[in-house]
């Protein structure tokens, strides 16, 4: 999703052009639901992140189909071009047994 491509700078080059439609849910937000398990929180588009602030990533289909919390948490550094730091996560596990 994201590349180093110089050694002289901090951060991770966002891949945004490469078919992933990608979705930020501030950290403070995630996971919250209501009693009828519908969702608390917003979904933020890359135009609408701030710096320096820690977002949990969300993996959406070009189409919308589908979106899926891969469980990083994420920290952008530059917003032209989107650079990011990873900062956390949200599971502890890679997969539900922790194989990985």
């Amino acid at each position: 999703f994201a590349f180093q491509d110089d050694y002289e700078k901090e951060g991770l080059l966002l891949q945004s052009n490469h078919g992933i439609f990608y979705e930020f849910v501030p950290l403070e937000q995630y996971g919250r639901f209501d009693s009828a398990q519908q969702p608390l929180f917003e979904r933020l588009t890359l135009k609408d992140v701030e710096l320096n602030k820690d977002y949990a990533l969300i993996l959406t289909t070009n189409s919308g189909l589908w979106a899926y919390s891969i469980g990083d948490v994420v920290r952008f550094i530059s917003k032209n071009p989107h650079r990011i730091l990873v900062s956390g996560r949200t599971k502890h596990f890679t997969s539900a047994f922790g194989e990985h």
